[in-house]
């Protein structure tokens, strides 16, 4: 009989376990933590290193559009983001599952017509802000010239 408390109490505490567990929040990455242009570093096709995808980018928007070059040509689309998957939709619908994300790298994962591709992806640097343009020669000379007519 001193079983049946014991028993009682493992239970109680493996359901508590479980309900503290699934009640925690979700720790998907955030949209706002993809925001921005993704350059490829690395891609394996069927877990062989391939240098087919060369030049290959994602680009996040906070418009809730992506762009990516990933089948050869460029598209823009709408996206989703799931825990840890990227949801492509549109035409050409696509799943991305995220296998590592830092602040600097995404590591995704799609199959494609049967073929499994992974990419490695850096965050691109963010293009440096442009000066105010300052007046273009070719009006400087047109003034010279405007100049020069009036003398």
């Amino acid at each position: 009989m001193p079983l049946r408390p014991l028993s009682f109490a493992a239970v109680a505490g493996l359901y508590f376990s479980l309900l503290t567990v699934a009640c925690q929040p979700d720790t998907g990455i955030q949209a706002n933590a993809l925001l921005g242009r993704w350059e490829l570093q690395k891609a394996l096709r069927n877990q062989k290193e391939t240098g087919n995808l060369d030049g290959t980018f994602f680009a996040f928007r906070e418009d809730g559009k992506m762009t990516t070059n990933l089948t050869g040509s460029e598209i823009t689309t709408d996206y989703g983001l799931q825990k840890n998957e990227i949801i492509q939709k549109g035409a050409q619908a696509t799943n991305y599952q995220i296998k590592s994300f830092t602040d600097s790298t995404l590591v995704l994962v799609t199959t494609m017509r049967g073929i499994e591709f992974q990419v490695e992806l850096v965050r691109a640097p963010e293009p440096a802000p442009q000066e105010e343009p300052t007046t273009p020669d070719s009006i400087l000379i047109l003034e010279m010239d405007t100049l020069a007519g009036e003398r």
